[in-house]
């Protein structure tokens, strides 16, 4: 019997494909419908920690875009109406 491993790709939490892949584990706690393995650079593998701040500095930098020339960063839309 043949064994085929999934192809280790290096985890890039700017592809969709990689972040929705890692929602997925965090639903169902498998990496079984993944088609890769994912690793990090410099590593000898990857834990869920090297994912998760990969994702935290991902989506600060995204915040930091969003910052307006006063350095405040604009509102995010929320369905509640806020008081006045």
């Amino acid at each position: 019997m043949i064994s085929t491993l999934r192809p280790e790709v290096p985890f890039d939490p700017k592809n969709e494909e990689h972040r929705s892949l890692y929602r997925a584990y965090r639903k169902s706690r498998s990496w079984g419908h993944s088609p890769y393995r994912f690793t990090v650079p410099g590593t000898w593998g990857i834990t869920l920690g090297h994912i998760e701040s990969m994702l935290l500095d991902h989506y600060t930098e995204l915040e930091s875009v969003k910052e307006g020339k006063n350095g405040n960063v604009t509102s995010i839309r929320t369905n509640k109406k806020q008081s006045q």
